[in-house]
């Protein structure tokens, strides 16, 4: 079987290129060898774990719309939130999904994503609803909590498997 060399050109912007060199760096590869282990869906040794805005196809606020309508939204209920609750992280980040389903999340403790459905669909003060919703997602710890209640079914799930436990039926 002849051995193909095909080439691919990535555009970058300099926030993008700044990134994939620190993860590069991290994982004591080339950049041509890492980018090969995506490429074949491993990722590195000693990578870090993938960014979930990336993974869910989140993108920062780009076209005229998203930065003169939302973002100004965002801006208003992120600054009630702080003044109602001081433990809110000060670093809350708004992220846009390609997706046409009226929908918005939390991750983490910093990201806050709506879809693109939301804003096409949703009129302002119904958007900052659905903000503020989020922020308080953020300020009581609900994506922490959603993460520990994970961690601990996937480790039932391990327990179960383990001793090989049949699943009771409580009626």
């Amino acid at each position: 079987m002849r051995k193909r060399n095909d080439r691919i050109f990535v555009h970058l912007d300099k926030e993008e290129h700044q990134h994939l060199s620190k993860l590069v760096k991290r994982s004591k590869l080339s950049q041509e060898a890492y980018i090969r282990h995506l490429i074949n869906g491993v990722v590195p040794i000693d990578a870090p774990p993938p960014d979930l805005r990336i993974v869910i196809g989140a993108r920062r606020p780009m076209t005229q719309r998203e930065i003169e309508f939302l973002f100004p939204l965002f801006e208003e209920v992120y600054l009630s939130a702080l003044a109602v609750n001081r433990r809110l992280n000060e670093k809350v980040e708004l992220f846009i999904m390609n997706d046409m389903d009226v929908n918005a999340c939390a991750i983490g403790r910093r990201t806050i994503a709506v879809t693109r459905g939301l804003i096409d669909t949703m009129d302002e003060d119904e958007i900052k609803g659905v903000l503020a919703h989020e922020f308080g997602h953020i300020s009581y710890g609900d994506t922490k909590a959603l993460l520990l209640q994970n961690i601990g079914n996937g480790l039932f799930a391990i327990l179960v498997w383990i001793f090989n436990l049949e699943p009771v039926l409580i009626v």
